[in-house]
């Protein structure tokens, strides 16, 4: 909504920026999710506060996580959303969060690869320091460790496991047959960009 990213989401993603009463939080959030629909599940977790919404019949549930990990390289900006002004990330820390969740997630999520694919395209910077932050790594090592994991975990056969249903037919043609290999090509570029800027 706000970077115009080019597929359907059902994740509500936040941040929890100050000290609250969380149970409260939570249980605030829930009302207001039960004028327009069911909760399905809620809980707080040590790092997250998550609630998962059914809003309608043969619809897909919707999912509201708000992290409550902090760190210090995070950054963000008011942006105008339907009128409201809302704070929202930064897109450079969107990029640095989205290259660290592609492999530690624990499993392995198309929609990371789409995204970053969608960063890369679009040339979008990307927080080096946030990443260096989360990663211990520079930003160009840390690429070459995605090129190796990418051909690993992904293929033809799973590419669309959980994105299929997030963007349109024609860009699942695009996803099956080209954005393995684009996205590889295009950290390939990114990689010696940099290795320009270090000579």
């Amino acid at each position: 909504m706000v970077y115009t990213l080019d597929r359907f989401s059902t994740d509500l993603d936040f941040n929890l920026l100050d000290d609250v009463d969380e149970t409260k939080m939570l249980d605030d959030i829930a009302k207001i999710c039960r004028k327009h629909g069911t909760v399905k599940d809620i809980y707080n977790k040590q790092n997250t506060l998550f609630l998962l919404v059914d809003y309608a019949p043969g619809e897909m549930n919707i999912k509201i996580e708000i992290s409550k990990k902090k760190y210090q390289n995070d950054t963000y900006s008011y942006t105008s959303i339907l009128w409201y002004q809302a704070l929202c990330m930064d897109i450079d820390c969107c990029f640095s969060n989205k290259l660290v969740a592609l492999i530690e997630r624990g499993n392995t999520v198309s929609r990371d690869l789409f995204d970053i694919h969608f960063f890369l395209k679009n040339n979008i910077a990307v927080n080096e320091l946030l990443l260096k932050e989360r990663t211990w790594l520079s930003y160009s090592d840390y690429l070459k460790k995605i090129l190796k994991f990418i051909p690993k975990n992904f293929n033809e056969k799973n590419l669309l496991a959980g994105l299929g249903e997030l963007v349109e037919e024609k860009q699942k043609i695009f996803i099956k047959q080209q954005l393995l290999q684009e996205t590889i090509h295009l950290i390939e570029i990114e990689i010696k960009i940099r290795k320009w800027y270090t000579l």
